[in-house]
């Protein structure tokens, strides 16, 4: 999932990547994605949890989000974080080889003619 709000700053970062997985159990303090009424994605910590209700809060937020969350609808926990600078610069390099490879093609095109 890409992130598109700055709620979670500086945890999450806006456009950082973000590879959830569903888990058995839950706990204070994870960060995890659910969905919400609107069946938007949200990506919160678990701020407080009270009998089968999960309570959230984004870290860049002050107050808790209004709706608690049952378990069936945390689609999963976070275990990975890709830095958008880092997708970036991925994403530039291989724009780089697949240029260069073009380049290449297209001189050895012009030689075979």
């Amino acid at each position: 999932l890409v992130i598109k709000s700055g709620s979670m700053l500086p945890t999450l970062n806006i456009n950082d990547v973000i590879v959830i997985k569903r888990e058995k159990e839950y706990k204070l303090g994870d960060i995890i994605t659910y969905k919400d009424e609107n069946n938007f994605f949200i990506t919160h910590r678990i701020s407080r949890i009270e009998n089968d209700d999960f309570f959230t809060k984004g870290d860049n937020n002050n107050c808790e989000d209004i709706n608690s969350i049952l378990k069936d609808n945390i689609k999963g926990k976070v275990i990975l974080i890709i830095r958008s600078e880092i997708l970036n610069f991925i994403i530039s390099i291989i724009s780089l080889i697949i240029i260069i490879f073009i380049l290449k093609k297209g001189k050895k095109n012009e030689k075979n003619n």
